[in-house]
């Protein structure tokens, strides 16, 4: 694992150990680490090459359509009855 050194205002670092502290983080990095990879993952599905799954579930069934930008699949959905 590689160490990165960072500055920021006094505000910022501020609001964010106030965020550290709200979502139950262990520490600094995990929050960061966290936080660049949620904007990473939307920038590669803002981009078209990540992916992608939305499901529902019901008794009687279950649907799930997945976005596969990567293997050149334009959609993907799959019913499963119960």
């Amino acid at each position: 694992m590689r160490r990165l050194t960072i500055s920021m205002d006094d505000d910022l670092a501020d609001t964010f150990d106030r965020l550290v502290k709200e979502k139950g983080y262990v520490n600094r990095s995990e929050a960061f680490r966290d936080l660049l990879r949620g904007e990473l993952r939307k920038d590669s599905l803002e981009a078209g090459v990540g992916k992608h799954c939305v499901g529902t579930h019901s008794p009687t069934c279950m649907t799930i359509t997945s976005d596969n930008w990567r293997a050149g699949l334009r959609a993907c959905s799959m019913i499963i009855m119960m």
